[in-house]
């Protein structure tokens, strides 16, 4: 037969327990609350990106086929820096696209 004071440790040990769940359930909870907080900012450029996905497969090869005449004939011109300049903005559209997914850009 367990003693009274073994019931009486069991019991208080029982209690800090029940306590350390709940201050961790409280924690928890406001992690939660402050990512869902953070995460609104973020629907109005994920809707963005959800109305704009669609277009993106169909007009990619007109947009490279523009790309590819426009650098032929600046490149038939000489200026093949002015072809270059269009790498810094395809590249920030590029890490836009890629961060809305939830990938790390490069």
């Amino acid at each position: 037969m367990v003693g009274r004071q073994e019931l009486d440790l069991l019991n208080h040990h029982r209690q800090a327990l029940v306590v350390e769940s709940d201050l961790n359930r409280f924690a928890f909870r406001s992690e939660w609350n402050n990512l869902r907080a953070s995460l609104t900012r973020f629907d109005a450029v994920v809707g963005g990106v959800r109305r704009v996905a669609p277009w993106l497969l169909p007009l990619a090869p007109l947009a490279g086929w523009y790309a590819a005449r426009a650098a032929r004939r600046r490149v038939a011109g000489g200026s093949l820096v002015s072809a270059l300049r269009w790498i810094p903005q395809a590249l920030a559209l590029w890490r836009m696209f890629a961060d809305s997914r939830g990938k790390p850009p490069r």
